[in-house]
């Protein structure tokens, strides 16, 4: 599948720039619940616990996922679907993000209308060539709820490995990230001749 060409990033290009790691220290410092979650979506994602909602129902769920599957695709590495990201934001609407739970329900529902709507009798986005859908989610990128959507699909993604989601390091790859307990000098270039090194 193709980048996602909505107004939106790059897989890649939003990846690097939005910090990965960093951004998810951030992100689990302001909410604590987060790496609860997260852990759950992993653990899911690789077989470890039977796959369980506490918030979605199965068929929100679906879209969900189908919609987290436009958000990071999957071509030549794992995408958000592989990541486990729709039990991500499950979790993530049944605990800390649970105030915004209702909004989101509310959000998914008048997205399917607005599918609907457009493509008669058209009940899920995954049923839409991948042309059609691009199109449609260029006409709701701007909505809270999309917005919502896709900031969590890029945290559940994004996540320690440790804590959830980001199966495998695929999105740490993608950025360039090398997950290391301890760095030894010299660190880069702007700083090889310091410490002797050439590289």
């Amino acid at each position: 599948m193709e980048e996602p060409l909505f107004g939106l990033p790059s897989r890649r290009d939003f990846l690097r720039a939005s910090g990965g790691a960093v951004g998810w220290t951030v992100l689990a410092a302001r909410f604590p619940g987060a790496a609860q979650a997260s852990q759950k979506a992993r653990r899911i994602a690789a077989g470890e616990l039977p796959p369980a909602l506490g918030f979605l129902s199965p068929s929100e769920a679906a879209e969900v996922e189908a919609l987290s599957a436009f958000i990071i695709p999957t071509d030549d590495t794992p995408g958000a679907v592989e990541a486990g990201a729709v039990y991500f934001i499950d979790g993530a609407l049944t605990e800390f993000m649970q105030p915004w739970a209702e909004t989101f329900r509310d959000g998914l529902i008048e997205f399917g209308e607005d599918l609907t709507k457009t493509h008669t009798g058209v009940t899920s986005i995954s049923e839409l060539a991948e042309a059609d859908a691009v199109a449609f989610l260029r006409t709701v990128e701007d909505t809270s709820f999309f917005r919502l959507c896709w900031m969590l699909t890029v945290w559940g993604t994004l996540a320690d490995p440790a804590y959830g989601g980001n199966r495998d390091g695929a999105g740490w790859s993608m950025i360039g990230f090398e997950d290391r307990h301890a760095w030894h000098p010299p660190f880069g270039h702007y700083d090889a001749d310091a410490h002797g090194g050439d590289e």
